[in-house]
């Protein structure tokens, strides 16, 4: 009987967890959220900054430090023309 309890929570758990990311990632507020699932706001913090508490190894990917190169653009490079582009302060 325990794990059949215990089994039904953590599905229980699961989902509600799930509902709360994906509300989120809609761009719904916390306090938005925790009125959509019947929580507390607080619940639904704990639940986002567990989430978001990921391991070392996968921090740099989620932050795109991996697969992502910052363009570099002269800014002094004003003089030169753009190809194809016909505008105004674009001569030379």
């Amino acid at each position: 009987m325990y794990l059949k309890t215990t089994v039904k929570k953590n599905n229980f758990k699961e989902a509600r967890d799930k509902k709360i990311f994906e509300l989120w990632m809609a761009c719904y507020t916390q306090e938005e959220i925790a009125g959509i699932i019947g929580c507390h706001q607080t619940v639904v913090g704990d639940v986002l900054r567990e989430m978001a508490d990921l391991p070392e190894s996968l921090k740099p990917a989620a932050s795109h430090l991996t697969d992502f190169d910052i363009p570099l653009y002269n800014v002094w490079k004003f003089k030169e023309k753009t190809p194809g582009a016909k505008h105004f302060g674009n001569k030379v």
